[in-house]
């Protein structure tokens, strides 16, 4: 059977912000969050709001933390991770002084037998991609100063290495479903559904996926996953800053990686004619600097990425969505229909 337990990731729609729920948690989980984790100033009075639904009485999501004095973002996962790897990344781009929420915790806590991290930042007041001009300019503006900056991180050589030992779990994935088709992903009836709809298709998009991209000429450490859930925006100060480094710590490509990410979920996100993802590109250009020839081949190399990462996952019994396996071609049918309008 497939473990919905281990279904801890950001689905629905995990590449789009969602509503800023603001649900009260129930005092048994709040005393768990106390004990577990820290003890806050005035902890007795301080609130405890759930930033996402919550469906059941596990201790794992996302939450809003008030205090007479403080605001805080606090994450409970059962995915551990790479914690301070990740927040070595988050302080070296902080202390250089690009726009990114600072971890002030982050740990991995045997909790009733079972290992979950938390992590704990400052509390932003979420506001997200307008789809305007400006809000492009300014995520391509904070990105060149992102790439600049992380191009001196001292550990890139342990970044380097995960992320080709990923990617060799990766290509056995890959080159699984490519020589023998897609018999060991049937164990849910809504997966063999899906397969049966879009096997040709999909197995064309996993063709594209590229094992070496770690050993491309100007390959370096990038933020990895920039959609929108994962850049917020000041608007008092106008800036774009950058949260979730989950993926930095195993993202080692060509700066082109985080463009076509960028390109293809912001700028053709919400179907612009070509006129107007035209005039996005040049705001992009002219904010960041020339994306370089390689942005559409780049963003089906991460669409293919995508897909076999899912399939990883379905692999080792672990529930994805079909929606998000629909989403993945559809960001293929996308960039084929910009790739023709654009080029």
């Amino acid at each position: 059977m497939a473990d919905y337990s281990k279904m801890e990731l950001a689905w629905p729609g995990g590449d789009l912000p969602g509503n800023k729920y603001c649900y009260e948690v129930p005092h048994s989980i709040y005393d768990n969050l106390v004990v577990i984790f820290f003890k806050l100033k005035n902890s007795n009075i301080c609130k405890f709001f759930s930033a996402v639904p919550k469906y059941d009485n596990s201790i794992c999501g996302r939450y809003f933390i008030f205090t007479p004095d403080q605001s805080f973002f606090m994450r409970i996962s059962r995915r551990t991770g790479h914690p301070l790897l990740e927040k070595q990344v988050i302080d070296h781009l902080f202390f250089d002084g690009v726009s990114v929420n600072p971890v002030l915790r982050s740990e991995i806590i045997d909790f009733k037998g079972s290992f979950i991290r938390v992590d704990l930042r400052p509390y932003l007041e979420p506001s997200f991609f307008d789809y305007s001009i400006e809000d492009i300019w300014l995520v391509g503006l904070e990105l060149k100063k992102l790439h600049e900056s992380i191009d001196s991180f001292p550990l890139k050589d342990v970044i380097f290495n995960n992320t080709q030992s990923r990617y060799d779990d990766l290509d056995r994935v890959s080159q699984l479903i490519l020589n023998d088709g897609f018999s060991s992903f049937f164990e849910l009836k809504s997966h063999r559904d899906w397969i049966e709809k879009n096997s040709l298709e999909t197995g064309k998009i996993i063709s594209f996926f590229d094992p070496y991209i770690f050993n491309k000429d100007g390959a370096c450490v990038l933020h990895g996953e920039v959609h929108p859930a994962n850049i917020l925006f000041d608007r008092k100060n106008k800036r774009a800053v950058f949260i979730d480094f989950e993926e930095s710590v195993h993202t080692f490509a060509p700066v082109s990686w985080d463009l076509a990410y960028f390109v293809l979920r912001f700028i053709f996100a919400d179907e612009p004619d070509m006129a107007l993802a035209e005039r996005r590109i040049v705001a992009l250009e002219r904010s960041y600097g020339k994306t370089g020839q390689d942005l559409f081949d780049y963003m089906v190399k991460s669409v293919s990425f995508s897909i076999v990462t899912a399939f990883s996952l379905i692999k080792d019994k672990i529930a994805v969505p079909v929606v998000e396996l629909d989403k993945f071609l559809n960001l293929y049918k996308k960039i084929e229909f910009y790739r023709r309008g654009l080029q």
